[in-house]
């Protein structure tokens, strides 16, 4: 007969067993408040947990799932709010405090199960550890406090009063009122100081991962995960830096966020779509103008973080709150303007290669750990310098990020809405240049690289400044002169000008008959002298009307000028041959 009972698991050696009776259960919900698991409170005294199997019924184990504390929405705005939340052992502790109409958490399953990720849901909070009184509750509590000293506003570790007081539960139930728990816990002294930190015990030694090359490549990806195709990408940090007031570093980052939120292309690079978070040190009033003029003032997936609202909060904190908002509004791209405000760098601490290294750690660790794009703006120093050194303070800032830009006004007379971005990568993707015009109808416009810009600007001022008659023709020299524009690319816009038939040159290119140029002499009949000259000295002439020498398409280029495809789209855009046209607009 026993054996039979033992058989079927109702016999405990000494006697009958007693079927456990399920007496609670706590549901342990996601930022979202979607169901993770549930922890159940069994009789005799006893825990399961279990999970949804997405088919309708339940799991019984935690494998693959993500652990969480208890309550954790409620418990993220309270801690946004920097109110104080009540970290208890158990479920049913947590349940009783939140009942007098505070904030109670735990963690599954109770004493020594406390996890080090479960103080990021804890940031900014004054934290209160209600400590049940027996060993491993009091070593509990200290292994809380800990964990959550260098992210909540405050810890503190409270013992309730009373002789035959264990826990919170105990406590309430023998009469305690929600005014006389919050006059304990504001008694209680405060731990969050240095002396918790020097209490966090050694990193355990633990076995760590080498990888063969093969190895390492087969666990990461092939191609950088770019939010923005060559300047933004996951797990990378990104530092834009130029001049006060004048780069425009804000309404750059505005401009890339916009087509970020929307997955729209910027300056013709794809974008992956996703949310923004945005830390902005600027007053709300100018930020909201800057927001309006960006077009991002109605984008739901756009979340913004005023500095003035988070003063007094730490660094640290701050960013792991920052991490944890990506988390719940799936944004993947964090933004700090300026890095220097919002770490509180001050004077000559941008110098420093520590406060640098210091500063970006909490950034290093949320894009490294947790996969966002992290964007930093910097400003430039007023000598400025190479990318990569032109920023203030100390190279250690640009030596821990992945991507340095440069943002700076065009050489020359370069329209004032214009930009280049100047990029040093450990990406290959990176441009190491890229000119941008800023337009009201379609945002920044890519112009080409820097050089190709230098060309176009100095094309423009070669025609402006060069004689319109032979007899006032320039030698290079005196027309590059003439326009003030630098040698190499007034050198290049002059063999595009000939080519283009929009400069006449003429002589022979030998001492005492130099290469001289002037714009095409325009003649009553509505033809001109272009080009290059032949051998001889004389000016070549364009093809008669319906030669064999033009295309049949209709664009005025020639067969021999429609081998070259460079040149044949350069008459397309600025003009045909002989044909003076002004430069079009930047």
């Amino acid at each position: 007969m026993i054996a039979e009972l033992r058989d079927r698991g109702v016999w405990n050696g000494t006697g009958p067993k007693v079927a456990a009776q399920v007496v609670a259960r706590y549901s342990y919900l996601d930022e979202r408040g979607d169901l993770l698991y549930e922890i159940e409170r069994r009789e005799p005294k006893g825990f399961r947990a279990r999970r949804p199997d997405g088919q309708g019924g339940w799991t019984y184990s935690l494998d693959g799932a993500r652990r969480v504390i208890y309550r954790l929405p409620e418990v993220l705005a309270v801690a946004r709010a920097g109110w104080r939340v009540y970290v208890t052992e158990g479920e049913k502790d947590a349940d009783a405090i939140t009942a007098l109409g505070l904030m109670g958490t735990t963690a599954p399953f109770g004493a020594g199960k406390w996890r080090s990720e479960y103080a990021a849901a804890l940031t900014g909070a004054e934290v209160v550890v209600v400590a049940d009184k027996d060993g491993p509750g009091r070593e509990h509590a200290r292994a809380v406090a800990r964990s959550c000293s260098r992210l909540a506003r405050s810890v503190r570790v409270l013992e309730l009063p009373g002789e035959h007081v264990k826990d919170a539960s105990d406590w309430i139930s023998a009469g305690g009122t929600r005014a006389q728990l919050e006059a304990l816990a504001s008694a209680a002294p405060e731990n969050a100081s240095a002396a918790l930190r020097d209490e966090v015990p050694a990193e355990r030694i633990r076995r760590l991962a080498f990888r063969s090359a093969p190895e390492f490549a087969a666990t990461t990806p092939e191609a950088p995960p770019w939010v923005l195709n060559g300047y933004i990408a996951r797990n990378a940090i990104a530092e834009i830096g130029g001049k006060i007031k004048i780069a425009g570093k804000t309404t750059l980052a505005l401009a890339m966020s916009r087509a970020i939120v929307s997955g729209d292309p910027f300056a013709g690079r794809q974008t992956e779509r996703t949310g923004i978070l945005y830390l902005t040190e600027q007053p709300a009033a100018s930020f909201r103008e800057a927001l309006e003029r960006g077009g991002l003032l109605d984008e739901e997936r756009f979340t913004v973080l005023s500095w003035h609202d988070a003063i007094g909060v730490k660094w640290s904190s701050v960013v792991a709150q920052a991490v944890e908002e990506c988390k719940v509004r799936e944004a993947g791209v964090l933004f700090v303007d300026t890095l220097s405000q919002w770490a509180g760098i001050r004077g000559d601490g941008e110098n420093s290669a520590g406060e640098a290294l210091e500063a970006l750690a909490p950034l290093q660790e949320a894009a490294g750990r947790h996969g966002l794009a992290v964007v930093v703006l910097r400003h430039s120093r007023k000598a400025g310098g190479d990318v990569g050194d032109d920023t203030r303070g100390s190279s250690a800032f640009a030596g821990a990020v992945d991507i340095v830009l440069s943002l700076r006004r065009a050489d020359g007379n370069a329209e004032p809405n214009i930009r280049v971005l100047h990029g040093l990568s450990r990406f290959a993707d990176t441009p190491e240049s890229l000119a941008l015009r800023l337009t009201a109808e379609e945002g920044y416009v890519a112009l080409g690289t820097e050089a190709a810009l230098a060309v176009e600007i100095a094309r423009r001022q070669l025609l402006e400044a060069a004689p319109r008659t032979t007899e006032h023709a320039m030698t290079a020299d005196e027309l590059i002169d003439a326009a003030k524009v630098r040698r190499t690319s007034g050198q290049e816009a002059l063999g595009a000008l000939l080519d283009l038939g929009q400069l006449v040159r003429t002589g022979r290119g030998k001492k005492g008959d130099p290469y001289r140029y002037h714009a095409p002499e325009i003649h009553s009949a509505g033809t001109s002298h272009t080009g290059r000259q032949n051998e001889s000295g004389d000016g070549e002439r364009p093809p008669e009307a319906g030669s064999d020498s033009r295309s049949d398409s209709g664009t005025g280029i020639s067969d021999d000028e429609s081998d070259d495809p460079m040149l044949r789209a350069a008459i397309e855009v600025f003009g045909r041959p002989g044909v003076p046209a002004s430069a079009p607009p930047l």
